[in-house]
């Protein structure tokens, strides 16, 4: 099953379901973590258009990159099935919406025991762990799907999503048996490129 990112109410995902979500997001809206992440993060200009459409079109914040930039084409990302597991609604939708865009498919979970359970008895070509997450954490999911007995569902490549920018805790992540790390809020082209880098080969 793959999350659709039309909008911010759209997603089917479980944690987009979920009364919890459905309260946050009529009390208080995503526009200060959204705004938090637009100002830190390099996003193409078509993904910036597929935002706006897609329901964020109050947050004219988010900027398209100059128009002389070259814009990088991630098209051999199409048809990748990746497991995302990311507990904020903003940062789930928005890295929906930036993967959906290159024609990922992408099936989002909101704590560790989900994604752990999802990279178990699925086949993901990739999946991308936030590191702090309700029940198991990142860097807990990584170690119990190495153990795994079917060696392909054991090798997964899995990138940690993580707002530690230290060195050492990116060490940490590696030795633990991740792949990569992408420091939050990241950059489109830092995580597309790591994905084609880990399932590619390029």
């Amino acid at each position: 099953r793959t999350a659709r990112a039309d909008s911010p109410s759209s997603c089917r995902c479980r944690s987009c379901t979920s009364p919890a979500r459905s309260t946050w997001l009529a009390g208080h809206g995503p526009a200060d973590s959204l705004s938090a992440w637009a100002k830190g993060a390099e996003v193409s200009n078509g993904v910036v258009t597929n935002l706006l459409n897609a329901g964020a079109a109050e947050y004219a914040f988010v900027q398209a990159p100059p128009p002389a930039a070259a814009e990088a084409d991630f098209a051999a990302l199409r048809g990748l099935r990746v497991l995302l597991a990311e507990d904020n609604i903003v940062n789930q939708w928005i890295a929906i919406v930036l993967l959906e865009h290159w024609g990922v498919e992408v099936y989002a979970v909101a704590n560790g025991t989900e994604a752990l359970h999802q990279l178990q008895e699925n086949a993901y070509d990739a999946a991308l762990l936030d590191i702090h997450m309700p029940g198991l954490n990142g860097v807990e999911v990584t170690t119990a799907i190495r153990q795994h007995p079917d060696p392909v569902r054991a090798k997964v490549p899995i990138i940690a999503l993580t707002a530690n920018a230290f060195v050492a805790d990116h060490a940490r992540y590696l030795a633990a048996g991740m792949n990569g790390c992408v420091t939050k809020p990241f950059q489109e082209a830092d995580l597309c490129q790591m994905l084609l880098d880990l399932t590619r080969g390029q």
